[in-house]
């Protein structure tokens, strides 16, 4: 593909998917490897007399000298085009493989994506996402057992989470890793190699070097072209679904209502778009809904179950003829937060922060000078992994606190510890997917355990004013006789 056919390319995606209709402020996410290089020079050519850029760079803190150099490069690329130019640095927790380190240090570039989306008021992000990466991306998610909505693969534009009024924009998906380098090599400009990519231990590095090069060759000269058109028909499918369901999703936020019969009609890859809509509605989390979750729902418009709770914040339950979609968190409670790596979360008048072990400093110091909860907890960073959610307590949650013989309600475990009713729906409660990893003040999880095993540790802090701390912890009542050593007092 030469110069002016791979610009063409992506003025077309441009325009077709509107990725850049009232853009202003566009962020491009260079990492100084060959597609994110193409990707803001391409830009530049097709962008710059309407709309300002800014390059970012997020340093993994991964390779040492090898990342370094990489963003000082990008660093150099953005002067001589004359751009404004923003780097973060992030810290990883230490893990005993390199497969571990992929899904953490998205989560963490995404979380630095969504703070400068709100500090720059940007109004979108770029990364630079190929259609190579498309077909690894459905082809992975198929071998985990993907449903129609996980073949849809990487869109071409989505909200960025964390920031409502940024979006995430893919403009390289109608192009190949081999057009992004020929284009470079027609205008003689430099990139880095990030030699990870090389390493085979990584699922996605595997696929590319070993898996595709045989499946091309032995089955279908084509699959690329195939998997893509997988991908096309998936969302054709899933946009269907969302017309269908549209009309029995009514208008503004909150808990809603449909009816029974309506339900029923409607085809599994329908069902499963409604709920997406109840989550994106009812809470801030894209908790992945499988197909499970689906059946539980199923069973409740049928008749055969009372009521389900969903990961990502929110209970399904029948209600005479019609089926009730609420948040699953009490009236009044502060709504669902997540808790990133090296940031902060803010839950009612709580703020919590997740740190690496070896990051904070002696003693009870830290970022938060506030009043704190008897004690911060340190976690095993290898078994959970940020970002966590920060919630208030919801019907039916069950939890192993350290040291217990095995799950117990919350609502018994906070009677236990003694913690009045009327406090509990204020309470945060710390969670990664549907484990429950921390109930601050309290006790941590069996599975956030620290073992002879750990190699990478998390700090989880918090912090609240004073006069707010001394009177939720006055409240607390002594802790109830008898209690099993798995609800005992910490304080």
């Amino acid at each position: 593909m030469h110069d002016a056919s791979f610009l063409d390319t992506i003025a077309r995606a441009l325009a077709e998917q509107r990725l850049c209709a009232d853009v202003r402020r566009l962020l491009v996410a260079v990492s100084g490897g060959r597609d994110s290089v193409a990707l803001l020079l391409a830009l530049l050519d097709l962008l710059r007399d309407k709309t300002t850029l800014v390059v970012g760079h997020v340093h993994h803190g991964l390779r040492g000298a090898e990342a370094d150099a990489d963003m000082a490069f990008t660093e150099d690329l953005a002067a001589a085009h004359g751009l404004p130019f923003v780097a973060a640095r992030i810290t990883l927790p230490q893990r005993p493989d390199a497969r571990s380190y992929e899904a953490p240090a998205r989560a963490a570039r995404y979380g630095v994506f969504a703070r400068w989306a709100r500090e720059l008021a940007l109004d979108a992000i770029a990364t630079g996402h190929t259609a190579d990466d498309q077909v690894e991306t459905v082809l992975l998610r198929l071998l985990r057992g993907a449903g129609i909505a996980g073949l849809c693969g990487i869109p071409f534009a989505r909200p960025l989470a964390g920031a409502a009024a940024c979006s995430l924009i893919r403009p390289l998906l109608g192009v190949t890793r081999a057009d992004t380098t020929a284009f470079l090599a027609a205008r003689g400009a430099r990139f880095r190699d990030d030699a990870s990519n090389l390493d085979a231990r990584i699922p996605r590095n595997r696929l590319r070097s070993e898996i595709l090069p045989v499946l091309r060759a032995g089955f279908n000269a084509r699959l690329d072209a195939a998997v893509r058109g997988l991908a096309d028909d998936a969302r054709e499918l899933t946009a269907r679904a969302r017309v269908q369901v549209a009309p029995l999703l009514p208008a503004g936020a909150g808990p809603f209502a449909a009816p029974r019969a309506a339900l029923a009609a409607l085809s599994p890859i329908a069902l499963h778009e409604l709920l997406v809509a109840a989550a994106a509605r009812l809470t801030r989390r894209a908790d992945r809904l499988t197909r499970g979750h689906v059946r539980a729902v199923r069973a409740v418009i049928a008749g055969a179950r009372r009521k389900v709770l969903l990961p990502g914040g929110f209970a399904v339950a029948r209600a005479g003829d019609g089926v009730f979609f609420s948040s699953g968190a009490p009236a009044g409670a502060p709504p669902e937060c997540t808790l990133d790596l090296g940031a902060q979360a803010v839950f009612g008048d709580w703020v919590l922060v997740c740190l690496p072990a070896e990051t904070v400093p002696a003693g009870r110091g830290g970022d938060i000078d506030a009043a704190r909860f008897p004690r911060d907890e340190t976690i095993d960073a290898d078994t959970i992994a940020p970002p966590l959610a920060v919630r208030a307590r919801r019907p039916g949650d069950r939890f192993r606190p350290l040291g217990a013989p095995g799950r117990i309600r919350l609502k018994e475990f906070f009677r236990a510890q003694g913690i009045p009713e009327h406090v509990r729906d204020a309470w945060p409660i710390v969670c990664a997917g549907a484990d429950i990893v921390w109930v601050p003040g309290l006790r941590i999880g069996q599975k956030a355990r620290l073992s002879p095993a750990t190699r990478g540790r998390l700090v989880l802090r918090i912090a609240r004013a004073p006069a707010a701390v001394r009177a939720l912890l006055a409240s607390r009542s002594p802790p109830r006789a008898g209690a099993s050593p798995g609800c005992g007092d910490l304080a």
